[in-house]
This record gives structure tokens, sequence and C-alpha cells, in this order.
């Protein structure tokens, strides 16, 4: 039987990882997936840990990134977007889907790999593609339509992505 302190509901099919966790930003659970097979579920519960313990200054980079695109993809589709005056109130727009968990680079494991947290989100502002927040370690590589971008990519490798608002870089 498969145990954590954080990850609850914890099933492993044919070597896939799935288990949930309470958020307590979002206020409710949070489905976590591993998106290859045998990953360690230590290396899962690190990285909702990571997502539990972010800092208040990397949630207000999460939520003023959220809002830039939230802003530009209702101007290029002609919607007004929602009147929002605090960074947070992007909150009330976002409800998480799930939080995917990386296979680990071949140099690392599950002690000494940096944290990933790779959410996709629903957002009211875009129900067909969604929001994708994507964070290793301390720096925040991608927020923007959700495209399920690898993990483990060089940092130019996000700065360059179109759409990227992690990078002030806006729809095409």
């Amino acid at each position: 039987m498969l145990s954590s302190a954080l990850l609850k509901e914890i099933t492993e099919k044919q070597g896939y990882l799935s288990a949930v966790f309470d958020s307590s930003l979002f206020q409710q659970r949070i489905q976590v997936n591993a998106i290859e097979p045998d990953i360690p579920l230590l290396y899962a519960e690190r990285c909702a840990t990571a997502f539990e313990s972010l800092s208040p200054a990397v949630l207000q980079q999460l939520y003023r990134y959220s809002h830039d695109y939230c802003i530009d993809f209702c101007e290029y589709v002609g919607e007004t977007p929602p009147a929002i005056e605090q960074p947070e109130q992007i909150l009330q727009y976002i409800s998480p889907m799930s939080m995917e968990i990386p296979t680990l680079p071949e140099a690392h494991t599950a002690e000494t790999a940096e944290p990933v947290l790779h959410l996709e989100l629903n957002c009211e502002w875009e129900p067909e593609h969604g929001l994708e927040w994507l964070i290793r370690g301390n720096d925040i590589l991608y927020v923007g339509s959700c495209e399920m971008l690898q993990e483990w990519k060089d940092k130019n490798y996000y700065r360059e992505y179109g759409g990227n608002y992690a990078f002030g870089n806006k729809l095409d």
C-alpha cells in the first residue's frame, strides 16, 4: 500500500501513479497524475508539497501573468475581460484540473530533481484550451494557453515560446 502525508487516494495502475491533494490555494482537491510509468511517489509528493509552499511573491507573479493572458485573449477574440482590481482576484475565474508529474531527467532521482509544478487549469475566458502553469524549482517557466509543454527544456525555450505570459510574449 502506497502512503504519503500529503497525497491521498493514491492508486497505481500499470505503473502509472494517480492521487489527489487538498490545495490550500484553491480550497479544493487537485488530481495528481504521473505522465510516465514508474514515477516515484516521493517525487510526486515533493511536487505537491512545493505547490503548497509557493511563496507569496511567486503567487503574485502567477496571478499577474494569468491576468495578462486573460486580458490579451479577451482582446484577441473581442470579448470584455473580467474586472479584476487585485491580482489574486484571478482565482475567481480559474480552477485546477490536474497536476502532471513529469519523468525525472536521467541524471536525477526523486530526491535530487527540482520539483516541477505543471498544472492544467480551467479558466472562464478560454474554456476550450484553458490555462497552464509550469514552474520548475523557483522559476515560472510558462503561463498561457494549455499546451502541455515539456518540463525539462532549457529556460531559453520557454523565454522564446509564443503566448508565454511569464516572459511577456503575447498571442500571435
